[in-house]
């Protein structure tokens, strides 16, 4: 993965929900855009991770007869190589390929055993489930599509759980509350109905956004939905209930409404954050350009100035001039308990730095290490680095606990907590670490 000096910030959970970008202010959707729900639990590991661990499983894409691993939520040409589900002690990933291409696959997590593949296999009918398939849904089900059918699949075994057809210009099913939702967008409007496994109207509601090019991205927690679409051009989104009602109005060209854990849903226009409650009610709207960090305690920072916010009261609590762009600026890596991690280049090496999340205090300085998808332990922030491997820093002072060099040259991957186990996701293979 590159690395600049321009701030990005990174969300902290494991997975992609909405892939974004900040341009001129404006959140757009990246081309590689791709939807998911993420878990939380899934940046925390249950277990202590204080000594060295072990890889206790690899499988390459070419043990299925396949040429890489995607995440299984990709919708036609999309290609995010992180995407993710975790169900029923299962890693689903689709494996892509001349003969594969998009077979959804059932990893165990426990053994690195290939539990089950679906989708018409061999090469006369190469696209299975083109359309790819939703985030997780109730009950370790999942939804995958192809041309006029959307099927319902079981995480745990694969089995077949039923079909029916698909919505046109079908993209995907997100679960609301008890109930599904059908994303479709097509020339006119962005469409999402309410439905079941037997129906995608089967509830009396549909919701109409305005329609926009680019790639689609959808999300959803707890009670609420959200879908947008776009591209540098320009943007559009809604968010919704599980009763079919539109929270928000509809936004056009600017910017893509997101969900986050605090059961806020945000929204940036132009230049300003706007943050409202489930029900819509606003709850902050800035007067600067601030970039959101998701997090137990969020957080907005204004990378003109390097200030630092409270949300979703909007207090100055510090500044600093390692968050500003082109002033030697960091990327922001994650927000880990209380600490906020940098990766920052200075004196001709590559620094992760940590500050303290409530008063910007230098905490510490760990020199040489330029890491990415953090997750935790609890004492200790695990991450990747393309030179080093897996590193493990104390989260105390920044000291090396260990690292695990055979993942040296890992990019473009995630690390997934779950249970006492870590997994790494990307295009190249997909592993386990932990002990045995």
């Amino acid at each position: 993965m590159t690395r600049g000096g321009r701030l990005v910030l990174v969300a902290v959970a494991a997975v992609v929900v909405i892939a974004l970008a900040v341009t001129a202010g404006v959140l757009v959707m990246r081309s590689r855009s791709a939807g998911s729900t993420i878990d939380p639990d899934h940046e925390r590991l249950s277990a202590s991770f204080a000594k060295r661990p072990q890889a206790l499983w690899r499988l390459k894409p070419s043990a299925v007869g396949a040429s890489s691993w995607g995440t299984p939520m990709t919708y036609y040409g999309a290609r995010e190589d992180t995407g993710y589900i975790v169900s029923d002690g299962v890693l689903v990933q689709s494996a892509r390929g001349v003969a594969a291409e998009k077979a959804v696959t059932g990893i165990d997590i426990g053994t690195g055993a290939v539990r089950w593949r679906s989708g018409p296999q061999g090469d006369a009918e190469a696209a299975a489930y083109s359309t790819g398939c939703s985030p997780l849904l109730a009950k370790g089900r999942i939804a995958c599509g192809r041309t006029g059918t959307v099927s319902f699949l079981a995480t745990g075994s694969g089995e077949l759980l039923g079909s029916v057809p698909a919505p046109t210009d079908y993209h995907s099913v997100i679960q609301v509350g008890g109930s599904l939702a059908y994303v479709s967008a097509g020339a006119e409007s962005l469409r999402v109905t309410g439905g079941d496994m037997r129906s995608a109207t089967a509830l009396d509601w549909r919701i109409d956004g305005p329609s926009s090019d680019g790639n689609l991205g959808w999300e959803s927690r707890g009670d609420l939905g959200a879908v947008c679409r776009g591209s540098i051009r320009g943007s559009s989104s809604v968010v919704f209930d599980a009763s079919g009602a539109e929270i928000l109005p509809a936004l056009h060209d600017d910017g893509c409404y997101r969900l986050t854990r605090k059961g806020w849903v945000t929204a940036s226009s132009g230049s300003r954050l706007t943050i409202y409650n489930g029900a819509g009610k606003r709850l902050f709207r800035s007067s600067a350009d601030l970039r959101f960090v998701e997090g137990d305690r969020p957080l907005g920072i204004d990378v003109k100035t390097g200030e630092v916010f409270s949300l979703p009261d909007g207090a100055r609590i510090w500044s600093s001039s390692m968050l500003q762009d082109g002033l030697g600026g960091g990327t922001v890596i994650g927000l880990v308990d209380d600490a906020l991690l940098l990766s920052v280049y200075e004196n001709k090496t590559w620094t992760i730095v940590a500050l303290d999340a409530a008063d910007g205090r230098l905490r510490w300085k760990s020199v040489g290490v330029n890491g990415y998808s953090v997750v935790s332990d609890g004492q200790r922030a695990l991450l990747l680095d393309e030179k080093l491997g897996l590193v493990a820093l104390d989260l105390r002072d920044g000291s090396r606990a260990w690292t695990l060099t055979e993942f040296m040259g890992a990019s473009s991957s995630k690390l997934v907590a779950v249970g006492d186990r870590l997994l790494l996701v990307s295009g190249e293979e997909v592993a386990a670490i932990g002990y045995r």
